[in-house]
C-alpha cells in the first residue's frame, strides 16, 4: 500500500470524523439540559476525538523520518475508538443516553464507521517495529485518568455519562465496581488483540521482503 494513498485515507476520514464531532456539538447546542462540556465527558466522544487527531498527524508525520514512533499513539486510538464503538453500541453511551436526540448518522459515522477505519488503518500500516508487551501495558493504563476525572467531576456535578457510573444509583458503588472491571478487562482484551494483530502483518510482512544480502 503506496504512502500517498495511506495518508490521503488518513486525511479523508480524521476530516470526516472532525466535521462530525463539530456537526454534534452544534446540533445539540441549545438543547434542554445541553452542557458541552458534558458532551466531551463521554469515552466514545474522547476516544473519537483521539482518533480524529492521530488520523490526521499521521497523515503528515508518515512522511517524515522515524515516523514509526507514533505507532503507539495510532495502536492507542485504535483501542480506544473501537472500545468507544462498543459501549455506545451495546449501551448508548453518548448525548442519546442523556437523552439529547441527533441524526443517526452522527452514531454511524463515529460509532461503526470510523472503528472500522481504524483497524484497517492500523492494518494497512502496521507497526514497525513491532509494539511489546510494555507498550500494550501503556494503553492499558492511559484511561485511568479519564476514570478518576469522571467519578470526581460526577460526585462533584451529580452527572455521570452512565449510570452505571454513578454510585448513587440502585446499583452503587459494587455495581460501580463490576462496571468499572468489566470495562478495564474489555479494554485489556481490546489492546492485546490489536497488539497481537498489527504486530501478525508487520512479521509477515518482513518476512515477505527479499533479502538485501546478496
Amino acid at each position: 500500500m503506496t504512502g500517498r494513498f495511506i495518508s490521503t485515507f488518513r486525511l479523508t476520514f480524521g476530516l470526516l470524523m472532525l466535521a462530525t464531532i463539530a456537526y454534534q456539538a452544534a446540533w445539540l447546542w441549545g438543547s434542554p439540559g445541553f452542557k458541552l462540556l458534558n458532551l466531551f465527558s463521554y469515552f466514545s466522544v474522547l476516544s473519537s476525538l483521539l482518533g480524529c487527531g492521530t488520523l490526521l498527524l499521521t497523515s503528515i508525520t508518515m512522511w517524515q523520518p522515524g515516523g514509526a514512533r507514533w505507532d503507539w499513539l495510532r495502536g492507542a486510538a485504535t483501542v480506544y475508538v473501537v472500545y468507544g464503538g462498543i459501549v455506545h453500541v451495546a449501551f448508548q453511551d453518548g448525548p442519546a443516553a442523556a437523552g439529547h436526540t441527533a441524526p443517526p448518522e452522527i452514531a454511524v459515522i463515529l460509532h461503526v464507521v470510523m472503528p472500522v477505519t481504524m483497524l484497517l488503518d492500523w492494518l494497512l500500516d502496521p507497526p514497525n517495529p513491532p509494539m511489546t508487551w510494555k507498550q500494550v501495558l501503556g494503553w492499558m493504563c492511559t484511561p485511568a485518568p479519564y476514570v478518576v476525572y469522571t467519578l470526581v467531576r460526577g460526585a462533584l456535578v451529580d452527572w455521570y455519562p452512565h449510570p452505571l457510573l454513578d454510585p448513587s444509583s440502585g446499583t452503587g458503588l459494587a455495581g460501580t465496581a463490576i462496571a468499572l472491571g468489566g470495562g478495564a478487562s474489555m479494554g485489556a482484551i481490546l489492546a492485546v488483540g490489536v497488539a497481537v494483530s498489527g504486530n501478525a502483518v508487520s512479521n509477515r510482512r518482513k518476512h515477505r521482503r527479499p533479502s538485501s544480502v546478496s
